[in-house]
């Protein structure tokens, strides 16, 4: 695996916290966090992990874990915190001190443009139903390629477009919790799809060494058994596209790799899209690197004369762990990325994969979550049999580096490698760290 990424993730609005700090201004997230029973115990997210005023120590674990990359996000509000444009330069400086930090380790940088926490000026001016957030999100994007080219080169312009259209809008799961009927949902799509576009753009001009993907999520579809037949059921059933719902693999991978929409998006919605169609895909399918997708669960089918196919149910050998979304699924890490690299052609970074189980801080603060560790020895067997099978897969972050605000989930699920103690702060590696540490340094070749 030479020049493979290992790596994990983190996002800024669930470790940073100091949100009131050094010129930040509100997100959604941050409204959100605070309107009453949206979240989990009623867990305030701006709180985070204190990344903001830790940082320092806890990039050190990067060195210690082994990993040669670090996936993060950048906070929108901390950069550009009005309407009046105007660059925060503590916000900046913040961020340089992380690349320095990261550069003094040698880790490479993948920095996430869009991780869900649009500023609230923006949200107040309509946020993703109105066009010229896609022009001001390409603006923002500039601002950090010109001032972080000498340190990153590595872009994933949005994350999980599926959760933000349709747990922020349809669902009311996420911020910003407004509820769009079918046509503004559209408008928001194809918003959020030119916004990707224009910062690959602005990427482009001002970067010649960028690598560039967005990171898209999906539970793709496995099939029962090797039969040709189930399979070829199974990557039918996770490119399929269903009416009213907007969290689907093709509604946002199509447009961008292939430059159009499926064919079922405009049987149920073509009345739907702007003038500017024809333009607009021009420039949402401006080229990129990689096919990033985060990648955690997934679903059994099989072939059905009545129906083409049938969804099975979770059987007891694939256990739920915290989440009812997160049965341990491992061949979603080898049919994931088979059916995304037949479809796309593109290399296959795996941007998210990991697990919420409980976990326990003993006396001697150790944490021996053994459910974690094997659903990664899982999840990574698979990887490498796809790898092994001609599936161009370049890199791997586990998520996350550290337990942290779980969006509407609140502190209550430990997606981390590395235990926090939410009343002191405090941070213990988990069993699971030294496992993939072991297991990076094991695969480095």
């Amino acid at each position: 695996m030479n020049d493979f990424y290992w790596g994990t993730a983190t996002s800024a609005f669930q470790i940073e916290g100091a949100a009131n700090l050094d010129g930040r201004t509100p997100s959604i997230w941050d409204t959100y966090t605070l309107e009453e029973g949206k979240i989990l115990n009623h867990d305030d997210g701006r709180k985070g992990i204190d990344h903001y005023h830790l940082f320092k120590t806890d990039l050190k674990y990067l060195k210690e874990l082994g990993v040669n990359s670090y996936r993060f996000s950048i906070s929108w509000s901390r950069i550009i915190p009005n309407a009046d444009g105007k660059i925060n330069e503590k916000g900046m400086a913040f961020y340089e001190r992380i690349l320095q930090e990261l550069a003094q380790y040698q880790v490479r940088p993948f920095i996430t443009f869009y991780h869900w926490d649009l500023p609230m000026w923006l949200q107040d001016m309509g946020g993703w139903t109105n066009r010229n957030t896609a022009f001001a999100f390409a603006d923002f994007v500039a601002v950090i390629t010109q001032r972080f080219k000498q340190y990153c080169h590595d872009y994933i312009t949005i994350n999980e477009p599926q959760c933000i259209i349709n747990l922020g809008h349809k669902t009311l799961e996420h911020a910003p919790g407004i509820f769009l009927e079918d046509k503004e949902a559209v408008i928001s799509v194809h918003n959020l799809l030119l916004a990707h576009g224009l910062a690959v753009q602005s990427i482009r001009k001002i970067d010649r060494e960028a690598k560039i993907g967005f990171a898209a999520t999906s539970s793709p579809a496995i099939p029962i058994d090797d039969d040709e037949e189930n399979i070829d059921v199974a990557r039918r059933c996770y490119f399929s596209l269903t009416k009213g719902h907007f969290d689907q693999v093709t509604l946002y991978s199509d447009p961008i790799f292939l430059g159009d929409y499926p064919k079922e998006f405009y049987d149920y919605y073509q009345s739907y899209l702007p003038a500017t169609l024809k333009e607009d895909l021009v420039i949402i399918s401006s080229p990129i690197d990689y096919c990033y997708q985060n990648i955690y669960s997934g679903y059994f089918v099989k072939a059905n004369e009545d129906e083409g196919y049938k969804i099975l149910p979770y059987s007891e050998e694939n256990p739920a762990y915290v989440f009812t979304w997160l049965h341990q699924m491992p061949k979603t890490l080898y049919y994931g990325p088979k059916f995304l690299y037949e479809r796309y052609q593109k290399p296959i970074i795996i941007s998210e994969n990991g697990i919420s189980v409980i976990d326990v801080l003993t006396q001697d603060h150790k944490i021996h979550d053994y459910a974690r560790i094997e659903y990664y020895r899982r999840y990574l067997e698979q990887m490498e049999k796809a790898q092994k099978d001609g599936i161009p897969i370049k890199g791997y972050f586990a998520w996350s580096l550290f337990d942290n605000f779980e969006w509407a989930f609140g502190y209550s699920a430990r997606f981390g490698l590395i235990y926090v103690d939410y009343q002191s702060m405090k941070r213990y590696p988990k069993d699971s760290f030294y496992f993939y540490q072991k297991y990076i340094a094991d695969h480095q070749e």
